[in-house]
């Protein structure tokens, strides 16, 4: 049989040998990783998109009202009408002005107004601009301001 060395000796040298229990290292914050980077970078695009398409819808809101407000007042005299067109080719002239829609009569006017709102009625346009011209109107006072204003609202993209 063998003899038992002294329990509590034994015990105590293997206890010396133990050594403390080392913790992981914390995992920091940063950097991020890389889906974290993807999805930032798509926020800040996303930011600036919003912001470029904000302030190209404000402009555009700001001068739809701008020329909303500078229509005439539909009173049936001689001058309304060409005042009206007028009012309409300053608006067109403001929005676009490399297509100078200030130099446009007749024909060309009324393709100019259709082809900015071809959902409207091509016989009303015509009739808008045509009254301008003839010593009778082609229509009444309050449906040209009506058709005018109508105009001016479809000019968003």
């Amino acid at each position: 049989m063998l003899s038992q060395p002294n329990e509590p000796d034994t015990l105590q040298s293997v206890l010396n040998e133990l050594h403390d229990i080392q913790e992981p290292t914390q995992i920091s914050a940063w950097p991020p990783a890389p889906g974290w980077w993807i999805l930032g970078l798509v926020l800040i695009l996303s930011l600036v998109w919003l912001a470029v398409r904000g302030r190209h819808r404000i402009a555009l809101l700001a001068w739809q009202w701008h020329w909303l407000r500078r229509l005439p007042s539909p009173v049936t005299e001689p001058g309304y009408f060409s005042r009206l067109n007028r009012t309409l080719k300053d608006a067109a002239q403001k929005r676009w002005p490399a297509q100078h829609p200030l130099t446009l009569s007749g024909d060309a006017w009324i393709g100019f107004l259709q082809a900015r709102a071809p959902d409207l009625d091509p016989a009303q346009i015509a009739g808008l601009v045509r009254s301008g011209l003839l010593p009778e109107p082609e229509m009444e006072a309050e449906q040209a301001d009506h058709l005018a204003r109508q105009w001016i609202r479809r000019q968003a993209p």
